[in-house]
């Protein structure tokens, strides 16, 4: 196996932790800090995520969340390149790519 090759294999790897990090920690603020948000009356419901939407944009949620997209953009412009003459199932599928035609 190539260098180049390990490399896209761990830029997939890197895609999908970042995006399962991601997904979960989404997950868990629609599982449980959305309906308790419910909980509580409109005043304070509305107080907290105002605060929340201040402070998610410069959490350490953001690396993931934006580390993942990009990352995805790279391996799917990587593995569309023309000089990439063998390219696997797995990674086509994982980076959303088509083999090009010649």
């Amino acid at each position: 196996m190539k260098k180049s090759e390990i490399f896209l294999e761990l830029l997939v790897g890197v895609t999908a932790l970042g995006a399962l990090v991601a997904g979960g920690a989404l997950f868990a603020f629609s599982s449980f800090v959305m309906p308790a948000l419910r909980s509580v009356d409109a005043h304070t419901a509305i107080t907290s995520m105002q605060a929340i939407n201040v402070e998610a944009p410069r959490s350490a949620l953001m690396l993931p969340l934006v580390g993942s997209a990009l990352t995805a953009i790279a391996t799917g412009i990587w593995q569309r390149s023309p000089d990439r003459t063998a390219g696997s199932l797995p990674l086509s599928v994982a980076s959303g790519c088509s083999r090009p035609s010649r």
